[in-house]
């Protein structure tokens, strides 16, 4: 159970926004602050120690591989550039609100740039 919910927490870290995992982990520690400390000592424990936290970050796209900004997340609100709802990241340079968001409107993008190379648009 242990080993299914610290995977499951680092999966949703690079999935979701981040905040939401925040938010969710201080809901944890008020209503079950053991789980929290062991499912914090579980991660810890698959960490890949001969590594260097540049290393271990690698898989993040800016902002979280600089370990004075670790504690120090800022929340931006953003509206989605492809269906407009507001939502908040800790990344400032996010402009959607979902993966789903993100894929169509690169399926538009493309769309739109085949129809222009075919003189359409």
């Amino acid at each position: 159970m242990l080993v299914s919910d610290a995977a499951g927490l680092a999966w949703r870290l690079r999935d979701e926004d981040p905040a939401t995992v925040h938010a969710d982990l201080f809901a944890m520690a008020v209503a079950d602050p053991l789980r929290l400390v062991q499912t914090t000592c579980m991660l810890a424990a698959m960490v890949d120690v001969d590594r260097t936290v540049p290393e271990l970050l690698a898989w993040t796209s800016g902002g979280w591989t600089d370990p004075d900004r670790l504690g120090q997340l800022a929340l931006h609100i953003r509206a989605c550039r492809n269906c407009s709802t507001v939502f908040l990241t800790v990344r400032a340079n996010r402009q959607y609100c979902t993966q789903v968001c993100r894929e169509a409107a690169r399926r538009r993008q493309w769309r739109t740039s085949k129809q222009r190379a075919k003189g359409v648009a």
